[in-house]
């Protein structure tokens, strides 16, 4: 009942079909839209078939139901729960050594903004109401995601600390990871979440940006990891409804650019008039990116077989041209974010003004100390200091140089015995 009145809730989706009978006891009941799906509809989805994700839900519970499942299909079920693209969820569990509810939920970092957690009917048993979404805030299911591997720690911290200082709305963070997750990497906000994931392309890293489409919030943001966050988010969607929200690449339009070759791309594939976009920030909205993803990998594909022609000199961005065709087949309103919503660094646009400053990774330390001076670096942020006690990247410009020096040092060793022989 909390719950309800909390989110405002209209449909609920009850799986199993154990939760109506405590719903039906309520006075909201004749104006909740009610849906039951079973636990092998979840397990027939989460393999590839079906669709359960539209139109989303405000309330998913789930009754005496967990607690009957085990391995493979009582993860699914409780992954499936908390990406249902609900504002709140309530289920029943055990916490027994056996079956622990909170184990499962530690390993695949469920993510959620609070919960409330009381005994059912025995002492290993509990019920639990989690919020997903910020009480009494009507807008739509809010993901920030970033796509990286634990090499980009740094520049991945300081966005993240950037983000949880803007202000900005959102209900969780989904990371995903390329590699192993680091065993130091905790976050104190629990609406922050890691998931290991498998690349969907081969070695093409950019590819896996696709994986926002995973996502079943009505609203899913993609930042790179060498980002900054400057101001609220929220501020630039709140008065723009269009299905897809992204600034063009610098080199669209560029003496680089070759219009006529990205023309006769958009005729050949079906696809609206787009412009090439950036993906380093890129936003959608009401559910658009759940048409996106199929032919996002298609058209990558086709790019790197050759079949489709780039309108430049310009193979790491696959990625940036075959979204903005996905973008055109779905034929997706679209808004052109500006300068001053996204700024890039290497056109040398106003940091100062900025909503989120993309700083590309060579001049990311500048600016990155720059913010961390002030507005980033909190205690209270939940999120590691990056620039405190961690690994630094292999890449990193620093340990290259060190690197370089211990082999010339050893080298120079080496040859030190040769020089003070007599011969």
């Amino acid at each position: 009942a909390q719950l309800l009145r909390r989110h405002g809730v209209c449909r609920v989706v009850d799986v199993g079909g154990n939760g109506r009978c405590h719903l039906e006891a309520l006075p909201q009941w004749s104006q909740l839209t009610y849906e039951m799906v079973m636990p092998d509809e979840i397990w027939s989805h989460s393999r590839g078939n079906g669709d359960m994700m539209s139109p989303a839900p405000d309330l998913v519970i789930c009754v005496d139901v967990l607690s009957d499942l085990y391995d493979v299909q009582h993860e699914h079920v409780v992954r499936a729960l908390f990406n249902y693209g609900a504002r709140a969820v309530l289920l029943t569990c055990t916490v027994t050594r056996l079956l622990d509810f909170w184990d499962c939920a530690q390993r695949l970092q469920i993510g959620y903004r609070s919960k409330m957690e009381r005994l059912y009917r025995t002492h290993e048993e509990r019920v639990i109401a989690f919020d997903l979404c910020e009480p009494c805030y009507r807008g739509q299911p809010t993901e920030i995601a970033y796509v990286c591997t634990s090499d980009r720690q740094a520049q991945l911290f300081t966005s993240l600390r950037s983000l949880l200082q803007s202000g900005t709305i959102f209900d969780r963070v989904v990371i995903f990871l390329l590699d192993k997750r680091p065993s130091h990497w905790h976050f104190a906000d629990p609406r922050i979440v890691v998931q290991e994931v498998s690349p969907l392309i081969g070695d093409f890293f950019f590819s896996n940006k696709a994986r926002v489409c995973d996502r079943a919030a009505a609203r899913v943001i993609h930042m790179d990891t060498d980002t900054l966050i400057l101001r609220p988010l929220d501020l630039i969607w709140e008065n723009h409804t269009e299905d897809v929200l992204a600034r063009p690449a610098s080199v669209f339009g560029s003496g680089e650019w070759d219009g006529q070759i990205w023309a006769d791309t958009l005729a050949r594939v079906g696809a609206a008039d787009v412009p090439m976009f950036n993906t380093g920030f890129l936003v959608f909205q009401n559910g658009a990116h759940h048409q996106l993803q199929k032919h996002w990998l298609q058209f990558i594909r086709h790019y790197m077989g050759g079949e489709l022609s780039t309108p430049g000199k310009m193979p790491r961005m696959f990625g940036q041209l075959a979204v903005s065709l996905a973008v055109g087949v779905a034929h997706l309103p679209y808004h052109t974010m500006s300068a001053a919503e996204h700024g890039f660094a290497w056109l040398n646009d106003s940091f100062a003004s900025a909503f989120v400053f993309h700083t590309g990774n060579w001049l990311f330390e500048t600016y990155a100390h720059e913010v961390s001076s002030g507005l980033v670096i909190n205690a209270g942020v939940g999120v590691p200091d990056p620039y405190k006690r961690i690994p630094q990247p292999n890449n990193d410009l620093w340990h290259r140089g060190r690197r370089f020096f211990r082999r010339r040092v050893t080298q120079v060793k080496e040859l030190i015995p040769a020089w003070a022989s007599p011969g």
